[in-house]
């Protein structure tokens, strides 16, 4: 990782990626493995195109990129796994920097659809109350409330 950039990625118990500035995976969690099928040493250096299935639209992806680019996304889409059997994912994305000039990544923390708070109560517990960058006293401070829904034609709801 970048200087002056760390996340123990380990401690959350859901799949997490981090990708590099130009989108493209620098490193997965244990979770993300199991989940996806994928080992970390197969993914490095490759664009997350190939965890979404063929009918998701470009771009749908572009905007989703560009979001998480200017500071984060979430919402439902579909996946798959390295056998390419299809599920839905709440996905929560963000981007990290940090003062020095190769300190930009990109963040992706999923979970089954349905499972979203769970998910980020896990992320408050894994990074002690801090949720990139903002304090909650609690979980139930941060209600998840899908902004996106992935659709075939990649439309916001």
């Amino acid at each position: 990782m970048p200087s002056g950039l760390s996340l123990d990625i380990e401690a959350i118990p859901f799949p997490v990626s981090v990708a590099d500035r130009e989108n493209r995976f620098v490193r997965v969690n244990r979770a993300f493995e199991r989940v996806y099928g994928w080992r970390q040493p197969e993914l490095v250096g490759r664009l997350p195109r190939l965890l979404t299935p063929q009918d998701v639209s470009e771009t749908f992806l572009h905007r989703l990129d560009r979001a998480t680019a200017a500071g984060g996304w979430r919402g439902r889409l579909s996946n798959r796994n390295r056998a390419g059997r299809r599920f839905e994912v709440f996905l929560v994305t963000h981007t990290l920097r940090s003062e020095s000039a190769e300190g930009f990544l990109r963040l992706g923390l999923a979970c089954r659809a349905g499972a979203e708070g769970a998910l980020l109560a896990a992320v408050l517990q894994s990074l002690d109350g801090a949720y990139w960058g903002k304090t909650f006293r609690k979980s139930r401070d941060f209600t998840p409330s899908p902004t996106y829904t992935h659709t075939r034609l990649g439309r916001r709801r």
